[in-house]
């Protein structure tokens, strides 16, 4: 997934990041790291929206606002098999000490470290 900026050359619609609060949920998916993230809710930060999404993934988490639903965790294997773990809520300090957010970045590195033993 990408940021997408005003005026990109492919003409794909610039992403927003309206700042309201906002609940990160799971995705219904059999992927292995549903049973150890939590949902959790945040309060007023940015939300990335409209992002171009430009391989494929697995969604794991998203958000429901009143423009969209939108990922907000995901995971995508590059061409050659290496993992990335997307992982956008929480910008504030206030909002990025939140247990649960912790938590759940703690679990998303341990998925990646052992995907690569």
């Amino acid at each position: 997934y990408r940021w997408v900026r005003p005026g990109d050359p492919d003409g794909v619609e610039p992403s927003v990041h309206p700042q309201k609060p906002f609940a990160v949920r799971l995705c219904k998916t059999r992927h292995p790291l549903i049973e150890k993230l939590q949902s959790f809710e945040l309060d007023t930060d940015e939300i990335y929206t409209k992002l171009e999404q430009v391989q494929p993934g697995v969604v794991l988490m998203d958000t429901f606002i009143e423009e969209g639903v939108y990922p907000q965790c995901m995971e995508s294997v590059t061409p050659w098999g290496g993992v990335f773990l997307h992982f956008l809520p929480g910008h504030k300090p206030e909002t990025t000490s939140d247990a649960k957010l912790v938590g759940n970045i703690i679990e998303l590195i341990k998925y990646a470290v052992n995907k690569e033993n």
